[in-house]
């Protein structure tokens, strides 16, 4: 991981130095913990990244409206006009006609290849359900899920 973006950057340091110490800590070796996307667009203009992974809650991206400063969307594809992007679903928590702007948006960008999903797709916890679930040959009638951030206090 090249850049982390959080305003609350004491926050950020501690959940850093505890992935420092984990299973996942060669991921993070040399992240650095920028207060804003416009500082990320800033310190990597010179080596754009080949992949950003957009996982912020969509209630602070999502618009493109830059008056709350929640164009994310949009600061990063015009900073970064090459680089990949993965958005976490859902894209916008705005209204529809914001969310169909914000998907026009990435659409038009030719050179972005932009996905959209689910993050945690790949963790091994979800694929250890997805094989149960294969394994019992069950029916997945409805999914309740949500992630709660754990605090450093």
């Amino acid at each position: 991981m090249v850049g982390l973006v959080d305003p609350a950057t004491e926050r950020a340091e501690a959940v850093l130095a505890q992935k420092k110490i984990s299973f996942a800590a060669s991921a993070y070796a040399d992240t650095v913990i920028y207060p804003s996307v416009q500082a990320v667009a800033k310190a990597l203009s010179s080596s754009p990244p080949d992949l950003i992974l957009l996982g912020c809650p969509p209630a602070f991206r999502g618009t493109t409206d830059p008056s709350k400063g929640f164009n994310t969307e949009i600061i990063l594809t015009d900073a970064f006009p090459t680089s990949a992007l993965f958005v976490e679903k859902p894209v916008s928590t705005g209204s529809v006609e914001e969310a169909k702007k914000v998907a026009d948006l990435l659409e038009s960008r030719k050179d972005n290849l932009v996905s959209v999903g689910y993050m945690l797709r790949y963790s091994a916890a979800v694929q250890k359900m997805k094989q149960i679930i294969q394994e019992n040959n069950l029916t997945v009638m409805m999914t309740s899920a949500r992630y709660v951030m754990g605090g450093s206090e």
